[in-house]
């Protein structure tokens, strides 16, 4: 099953049941430089992490 959503936003982390999820894929960003892309995606992953462990995959919609 294949399901998407921004990792940064904690109702899209829901909505693809991040917490439950055997596996995640954060996919860099190919249009920017490599070392951007990779900044991008260490931050995302963090930015997963923290919504999954302290509960703010549950609030919001992390949209406004």
């Amino acid at each position: 099953m294949f399901r998407q959503g921004s990792p940064l936003a904690p109702a899209d982390l829901k909505l693809v049941s991040a917490s439950t999820a055997a596996a995640t894929v954060i996919v860099s960003d190919l249009s920017r430089p490599a070392e951007e892309a990779d900044s991008q995606v260490v931050r995302w992953v963090w930015g997963v992490r923290f919504a999954l462990f302290t509960g703010h995959e549950e609030q919001g919609d992390g949209r406004g």
